[in-house]
């Protein structure tokens, strides 16, 4: 609750802006200050939020419900004013009446996310871009980011940021052949259990197991 009061005063102030500018912007964005972009958003993410009633999101971050109904990433989203408006005001309607969205147990902060923007009717377009949420250290805090900055970036990421891996390995011959050892101890969603399970490969290429 207190990230969506953060950006329910953030809203606040660019309005304040615009009027100020006598301005009305084009698209709003917003990010969590803990994030790093290590390349230029993809020309899709401009393309896709200049839709009327659609927020662009970085995709991954699929946590709780069961697969038909994951949870959206709710650190980072895009989108004009409709989509935008929805995402800062949206769960004031939660709290005025219950709602099928809510339901059962596998309430996180992800699948909140998908069910503000659902159930206003506002289209949801999950983008892989080259960006991360990292530790005080440096280190990105969840492996997944990583990954799929990697699809974007390419391998030159590791050469560039080297010190952004999260290597915690357990044994030296962690993963081989065994992938219930990790190198890296990190919480998978179930699509990067099907993409690298353990996050085995990538703790190859960050050279955590050598």
């Amino acid at each position: 609750m207190r990230q969506r009061l953060n950006h329910v005063v953030c809203l606040s102030l660019m309005r304040d802006a615009e009027a100020t500018d006598g301005i009305d912007y084009t698209l709003y964005a917003r990010i969590r200050l803990d994030s790093m972009f290590f390349a230029p958003l993809p020309p899709s993410v401009l393309e896709s939020a200049l839709v009327p009633w659609t927020a662009v999101v970085p995709a991954g971050d699929a946590w709780g419900g069961n697969p038909n109904n994951l949870g959206v990433c709710d650190r980072t989203l895009i989108g004009r004013w409709k989509a935008f408006s929805t995402d800062v005001y949206g769960w004031k309607a939660f709290f005025r009446r219950n709602s099928s969205h809510l339901s059962g147990r596998s309430l996180v902060g992800e699948t909140y996310q998908r069910a503000i923007l659902e159930h206003a009717k506002v289209s949801i377009v999950r983008v892989k871009m080259a960006y991360a949420t990292l530790s005080v250290d440096g280190k990105v805090r969840y492996a997944e980011h990583l990954l799929n900055a990697l699809d974007v970036y390419g391998p030159e990421l590791l050469r560039d940021y080297p010190g952004v891996c999260p290597c915690n390995a357990l044994a030296s011959t962690s993963c081989e052949g065994n992938v219930s050892k990790r190198c890296m101890n990190h919480i998978q969603t179930s699509a990067m259990k099907a993409a690298d399970p353990g996050f085995c490969k990538l703790s190859r290429l960050c050279k955590c197991c050598n």
